[in-house]
């Protein structure tokens, strides 16, 4: 990473520092939301235009969320980082979190609109279908 994308890195941690919070599945459309909504995450995560229709990149979205998982660990967490068993062990609690979120962006093609609608229950827009990964 060079220096203007470690600066973007550093920015997007400083703004969705509080993305793994008091995680709560229910949440999590609102809180991706406002995570794609954030131009310094997009620049990080590659969203781009093809044809009619916003994608992400897979790479570059789990990269991301391991960050913020660790964002969330060290900002939630600092008493229980003394040893490596209990930063661990709070990695462990939002590991199911970042897994369900990969998934998520797996079955929606990595595309934008169906991602999102998937998270809130919404229906996406019609195009064309994901390709199986």
């Amino acid at each position: 990473m060079d220096e203007a994308g470690a600066g973007v890195l550093l920015l997007t941690l400083l703004r969705q520092q509080a993305f793994f919070a008091g995680w709560e599945e229910e949440k999590a459309g609102d809180r991706c939301r406002r995570l794609f909504a954030d131009p310094a995450a997009r620049e990080l995560m590659g969203c781009h235009w093809s044809g009619d229709d916003e994608w992400f990149v897979k790479e570059r979205f789990e990269h991301l969320l391991g960050w913020l998982l660790m964002a969330a660990v060290v900002t939630e967490n600092t008493t229980l980082l003394s040893s490596p068993d209990s930063l661990l062990a709070a990695v462990t609690i939002l590991l199911p979190a970042v897994d369900s979120l990969c998934r998520t962006a797996a079955m929606a093609g990595y595309r934008t609109d169906r991602f999102l609608a998937s998270l809130t229950g919404e229906e996406p827009e019609r195009g064309p279908e994901p390709r199986d990964t």
